[in-house]
């Protein structure tokens, strides 16, 4: 954490005067910001009061599963890349990133056609990430693309989820998980909910034979969504299948 806050600190402030101007384009200045964007010692104090008060509630009490879950996602993309190439790899990442060679497609929050540095690309799984990839370029440094990971589920209060009491932790987990919106491929849900392969399939049979998800392949894919029974226990309604990823929904291009 701390290294983290001083890397915050070390940020030169023509860049983040840059970011600021660039995030704010379309609201009028502040005075905060204004100071915000002027590096003022005292408003970058408050920043790292609130980033260090931020963490410690929400983050540090669930650090050890975190950084389980991370090295498991980690682990689980390099095995993907090993056996199956790039193709394998961004293949299982999220439904918002698409491998169409040679161009990663990523739905993000902006439009527009992103050519790569020239210094490769790191890949980064965050539970903080938010609803959809964020893509960071800059030069002479390798392309940043941080993607949503799910919150290990046994970060949860213990035995405050009367659906993992039930189902158990991971069948809850994959539940949840299946009805978001997305393309939920065995492998997909795997490295979303920080399980292996072999153990997500073993959850997601026994979910089957229970009734609540349904699968079915879509060309090479094998694709699990859920039936009325397994939204109906999850408090919807209706059967909840896997989002769409036709071609004229991915918004954002990026060249290696």
């Amino acid at each position: 954490m701390s290294a983290g806050l001083a890397a915050i600190r070390a940020t030169p402030p023509r860049r983040v005067r840059a970011e600021l101007t660039a995030a704010y384009a379309d609201l009028p200045p502040t005075p905060l910001r204004r100071r915000f964007a002027e590096a003022d010692p005292e408003i970058l104090d408050l920043f790292e009061q609130a980033v260090a008060t931020w963490f410690g509630a929400v983050l540090a009490p669930h650090w050890t599963e975190l950084a389980s879950a991370h090295r498991h996602q980690v682990a689980t993309a390099t095995h993907r890349l090993a056996e199956n190439g790039l193709d394998g790899l961004f293949a299982g990442l999220h439904p918002a990133i698409g491998w169409r060679p040679p161009v990663l497609e990523v739905r993000t929050w902006w439009s527009g056609e992103v050519t790569g540095t020239g210094e490769g690309l790191v890949l980064l799984p965050s539970p903080v990430a938010g609803p959809r990839p964020r893509v960071l370029v800059e030069p002479e440094r390798p392309v940043l693309l941080v993607y949503p990971a799910a919150m290990p589920r046994s970060a949860a209060v213990p035995g405050a989820d009367p659906l993992g009491r039930l189902l158990g932790a991971t069948r809850a987990a994959l539940l949840r998980r299946l009805a978001e919106p997305g393309r939920h491929t065995t492998t997909a849900l795997a490295g979303a909910v920080g399980v292996s392969l072999s153990t997500a399939s073993e959850h997601l049979t026994a979910l089957r034979a229970a009734g609540l998800i349904r699968t079915g392949r879509d060309g090479a894919s094998v694709l699990h969504r859920l039936t009325p029974l397994g939204g109906h226990l999850l408090g919807g309604s209706g059967d909840v299948g896997p989002g769409s990823d036709r071609p004229d929904e991915w918004h954002s291009g990026l060249r290696p």
